[in-house]
């Protein structure tokens, strides 16, 4: 299982993500007709771990739980899914900056 420290809320290091922009996920696998324990099983992250927006994982991991997802529901978009069901507070202080960014460049 992954676990994270009481103080990781957004303070991620390389190579990992914070859970929370997954939050649409586990509704997603179920409204698709797939199974979450398949999906997380693998992997062993529970819908606990998920649940938890200050949790954080590997890009490894993150990756692989989308792949696990769109073969278990059969939906090839399953990622677009999930992204169009997150804004940009999810992005947590990265988010911040661009938020307050006067142009996208």
């Amino acid at each position: 299982m992954i676990h994270a420290p009481a103080s990781t809320r957004f303070q991620l290091t390389a190579g990992h993500t914070s859970v929370q922009t997954l939050h649409a996920l586990p509704q997603l696998v179920h409204s698709l007709g797939g199974d979450l324990q398949k999906v997380l099983r693998p992997l062993k992250i529970t819908e606990t771990f998920l649940a938890n927006p200050e949790n954080v994982l590997p890009v490894s991991s993150f990756g692989a739980l989308l792949y696990n997802a769109a073969i278990e529901t059969g939906c090839e978009h399953l990622g677009l899914l999930v992204g169009s069901h997150s804004g940009i507070e999810e992005m947590g202080p990265a988010g911040k900056l661009l938020q307050s960014a006067p142009t996208v460049r």
